[in-house]
């Protein structure tokens, strides 16, 4: 549905307050008790590495991620002059990503429990098909643009690029962290 008044939606409004919200219930939390648990005599167990490694992809698809996203939903119609489909595509690719994080922190969170695979691979699939929609949506606004922006243009599409590419690299690392049991993502990735 592309609507005339799509600019006065002021889409971005949601994605700073998720981002905003992602910060303080999942990341600022989390930061806190994980710099909180060694000064408390805790040793830096799995639990300290689940935590951080969750934390990590909280803050980056979470806080940073979201603020991005409704930046860039609001920007590039603008810089492109061109329409941008409202409101499913954009409310869609948030609530995704942020139904992403959550089942992705819970799950590795609980890693002791039979719920937590399952968490973590649906929250990897739900990030990844919100990042695809993200992408999709802004590619579709520099698509149809009349205008071409020159060196801009090169910015905002390696941008997409790699909004695409660390969501299939986050979806990679938590099917592989399903597939094989395990609490933490490979080393090699962290």
């Amino acid at each position: 549905m592309t609507s005339e008044g799509w600019s006065s939606q002021r889409l971005y409004r949601p994605f700073i307050r998720a981002s905003l919200i992602t910060a303080i219930v999942l990341e600022f939390s989390t930061g806190a008790a994980i710099l909180v648990m060694p000064l408390l005599g805790m040793d830096r167990s799995l639990t300290w590495v689940t935590h951080t490694q969750s934390h990590g992809i909280a803050q980056l698809f979470g806080w940073a991620g979201l603020f991005v996203m409704g930046f860039a939903y609001h920007v590039v119609p603008r810089l492109f002059s061109s329409s941008i489909r409202y409101p499913l595509p954009q409310k869609l690719s948030m609530w995704l990503v942020i139904a992403g994080l959550v089942l992705r922190f819970s799950g590795q969170n609980m890693y002791k429990t039979s719920l937590a695979d399952p968490l973590v691979a649906i929250g990897g699939v739900a990030l990844f098909v919100g990042m695809l929609i993200f992408s999709w949506s802004l590619l579709d606004v520099v698509r149809k643009s009349p205008k071409k922006t020159g060196p801009a243009e090169i910015w905002i599409l390696s941008g997409i690029l790699w909004a695409f590419v660390g969501g299939a690299l986050h979806l990679s690392m938590t099917i592989r962290m399903a597939i094989d049991t395990v609490p933490l993502v490979n080393t090699r990735w962290s």
